[in-house]
């Protein structure tokens, strides 16, 4: 599985990096920030991703915002998008659903 994980924390990042390590043979790709991670979509595209790991709250542009961009790429429909946080208020965990996020 194609993975790409966006998180302006890079031990985040990389605590991701060794789960998935360990977990089973996955393709983890990862990036600092949502103009980051667009630019990597952008040049993956003849090899999409199969899975986004998004952090919600990031510098800049957040990740509820990044999964309505994604949203709007035809290819990336219907690709699970999983919200990352620490935070438990019920209202970001909503604008992430509404924003298109799987889980």
């Amino acid at each position: 599985m194609k993975i790409l994980a966006v998180d302006d924390d890079p031990i985040i990042l990389e605590l991701l990096a060794q789960i998935l390590s360990v977990v089973g043979t996955h393709e983890l790709t990862t990036a600092a920030n949502a103009a980051e991670a667009l630019g990597t979509i952008a040049q993956n595209g003849a090899a999409p991703f199969d899975c986004f790991l998004l952090d919600i709250q990031m510098l800049g542009l957040g990740g509820v915002e990044l999964t309505r961009q994604i949203r709007q790429m035809n290819s990336y429909a219907f690709t699970p998008i999983i919200m990352l946080t620490a935070r438990s208020e019920k209202s970001y965990i909503e604008r992430a659903f509404a924003a298109g996020a799987t889980d």
